[in-house]
């Protein structure tokens, strides 16, 4: 596990006051670039809002859209129980027009704090997790559901830290009315802090069942994000893997809805990537993404079968023309869409495509104040327009250089 180290200062403070993980939102390694490559962009992209500490700070994970309008969750925001100025995070909802509104702060402590992922739509419902929250000081995270209807949030479940796991961070998966997801660390195994788990629970009630515990052996550890395909779950582990990094180059696993695990592709830290960052269904198979690896050790894309065999679709070839570090992946109306978390012109991060036979298009070069900066999650659809957020940038902040994070918007 090579690419996932550093957690942006809001991060670390809010740890210091509730407790959690430190493995959720990350800013990109920095590098000196060799050349001055020149991106010829289209005018589509635009940003659409600034936050700043009342409407939330760092937003992470794709949007949702639903009736018209975006919904999203920040990392930071609004409560200062949390002991520093960041606040403990936000639910939010925008509108195409850019019209923001905080529809639930929360609290810390067993309140919940550090809202993480992607939220997950389900009968009038928002689902989602915090990495803070729960029975073991506070501090294991917990899952959620908030009414739109009612204005109201439930917490369905908060993790004790043991054989149920803790810090889940990656959102959940819908799969026949069950949601799906995975915790960082707890379960058991060889890893210091444990080694993760896959979760089933009930959208109702909250009643969760651990459907997989990792050991740290040859299946893997610290799992990410999951999609579903023809009944199976499928995701990513950031441990385990190839032997060539230090903490194993990572892989892409599936486990039945009855908790039988299997590796389907182990990365070996060479041309093929490694410490993979996205999964997404593609047919029949994924495209999926890793941090770092490749050609030039700047990540990749790749297409997986179910049966294990990964090719590289592209390697980004130079970080400072390309991005580097790419971090989503979204398939919308044929064009597979991503994010790099560093590389560009300023090293701040890139919007991208690529066609079915690899050919890359740096669609926008993120420079900063204002313009956004360190894209985090992929592109949501609404009306023709897709969405996304950056966890820095935009015109408000302490410092001139920072910004609280922006939501964008780009026009195929």
């Amino acid at each position: 596990m090579t690419l996932r180290p550093i957690v942006i200062a809001f991060a670390a403070a809010l740890i210091a006051g509730c407790g959690g993980s430190q493995g959720a939102l990350m800013q990109p390694s920095s590098g000196a670039f060799a050349n001055s490559a020149v991106h010829s962009l289209t005018s589509n992209y635009r940003r659409l809002f600034d936050f700043d500490h009342k409407d939330g700070y760092a937003p992470n994970g794709d949007l949702v859209a639903h009736h018209g309008a975006l919904y999203g969750a920040a990392q930071g925001g609004q409560s200062s129980t949390c002991r520093s100025y960041e606040g403990c995070g936000v639910i939010f909802r925008v509108t195409p027009g850019g019209a923001e509104k905080v529809l639930y702060a929360f609290g810390g402590e067993s309140l919940g704090a550090f809202p993480t992922g992607p939220l997950t739509y389900f009968w009038g419902n928002l689902y989602g997790t915090t990495q803070n929250g729960g029975t073991c000081f506070g501090h294991c995270g917990m899952i959620y559901s908030y009414s739109l209807a009612k204005s109201t949030l439930t917490t369905l479940y908060r993790f004790t830290g043991n054989a149920d796991g803790k810090y889940p961070s990656s959102g959940l998966t819908l799969l026949d009315g069950v949601l799906y997801g995975t915790t960082e660390e707890g379960g058991h195994g060889h890893c210091r802090e444990g080694c993760g788990t896959v979760f089933a629970i009930a959208p109702f009630g909250g009643k969760l069942t651990t459907l997989y515990r990792f050991t740290g052996g040859s299946d893997g550890s610290d799992p990410g994000s999951l999609v579903a395909l023809d009944g199976t779950l499928y995701g990513i582990v950031h441990g385990g893997g190839g032997t060539a990094c230090t903490y194993g180059c990572g892989g892409i696993f599936s486990v039945t809805r009855s908790g039988t695990e299997r590796m389907v592709y182990e990365f070996k830290g060479g041309a093929d990537g490694e410490d993979p960052s996205a999964i997404v269904r593609n047919g029949s198979g994924f495209y999926g993404a890793t941090a770092g690896g490749g050609a030039s050790s700047n990540g990749t894309v790749f297409t997986l079968t179910t049966s294990g065999k990964e090719t590289v679709l592209y390697s980004f070839p130079d970080a400072q023309s390309d991005g580097s570090e790419p971090n989503s992946l979204t398939l919308l109306n044929g064009v597979l869409y991503g994010t790099t978390l560093a590389g560009g012109s300023d090293d701040l991060g890139t919007l991208f495509s690529l066609t079915s036979s690899g050919g890359e298009s740096v669609l926008h070069d993120f420079t900063g104040d204002p313009d956004g900066k360190y894209p985090h999650g992929g592109l949501t659809e609404l009306n023709g327009v897709y969405y996304g957020v950056t966890s820095h940038g935009g015109t408000f902040g302490d410092k001139a250089s920072e910004g609280l994070g922006t939501i964008y918007r780009y026009k195929p």
